[in-house]
């Protein structure tokens, strides 16, 4: 509820407060969350309820870096890859801390939230490029400690905010690009780490996204042949490098 609170500050402007303080108050809470949780995981009794502190606080923070660069009423980052190496930092400080760690509770409970706050804010172009360093460092968290369902929670969450995101009419190729990217991932993770659900998935997904891109896209419905023999010579380099492992 915190966290989703803080999602809600930073996604409408109030007169009385301008982005500046928007962001500050939301990095305030963010780094305080984190900061009780470590103190408070020391203690065996409030073990629980830090583990709690510490996958909000990873979370909110996540946000508020996306914020800072995405959202009218908290940006104040206009540099793209300023605002990419931050997101980026963030994403590697939850991959060091679930090492330290080594909770699934925390780690779920972190990407979860971060997940749920991309999904319930204001649609634009770089809340699905966000999901990107999200959904890697998930899947490396995950093949690190051998957590496949973890993997599938993450393809599920990821395609699910792409497809309930309203179409900010980026050119075909930009999307479909991050579309190429998220199979990537997922395919790479499932050649290293095979589950039974996350082949079709992932190609449900991909396919799924991308056939809907292309037919609204009047100058590229009728140009879907291409998409799919792209698509099939990608799953046959997929089927020879199974066979192979």
């Amino acid at each position: 509820m915190l966290v989703i609170f803080i999602a809600l500050l930073l996604s409408y402007a109030f007169n009385r407060m301008g982005p500046g303080g928007r962001v500050a108050i939301s990095i305030g809470v963010s780094l305080s969350m984190l900061a009780a949780g470590v103190v408070v995981e020391k203690r065996d009794r409030y073990r629980i309820f830090a583990q709690g502190l510490l996958g909000g606080g990873w979370a909110a923070l996540y946000f508020t870096v996306y914020a800072m660069q995405a959202l009218p009423a908290a940006k104040v980052i206009d540099n793209p890859l300023a605002g990419a190496i931050l997101l980026l930092a963030v994403a590697s400080g939850m991959i060091v801390h679930s090492l330290r760690y080594r909770s699934q509770t925390v780690t779920g409970l972190a990407y979860f939230i971060a997940f749920v706050t991309l999904g319930i804010t204001h649609s634009t172009p770089l809340s699905v490029l966000a999901v990107v360093p999200l959904a890697a460092s998930l899947l490396y968290v995950a093949h690190r400690f051998e957590w496949r369902n973890f993997a599938l929670f993450g393809l599920v969450a990821t395609y699910a905010i792409c497809a309930t995101r309203p179409d900010t009419g980026s050119p075909l190729w930009q999307i479909q690009a991050i579309f190429v990217v998220y199979w990537l991932l997922f395919e790479a993770f499932d050649l290293l780490r095979p589950h039974v659900a996350l082949l079709p998935l992932n190609a449900i997904g991909f396919l799924g996204l991308s056939l809907v891109k292309w037919y609204r896209d009047a100058h590229a419905h009728d140009r879907v042949w291409q998409l799919l023999a792209a698509t099939a010579a990608a799953y046959l380099v997929g089927a020879i490098l199974r066979a192979r492992s």
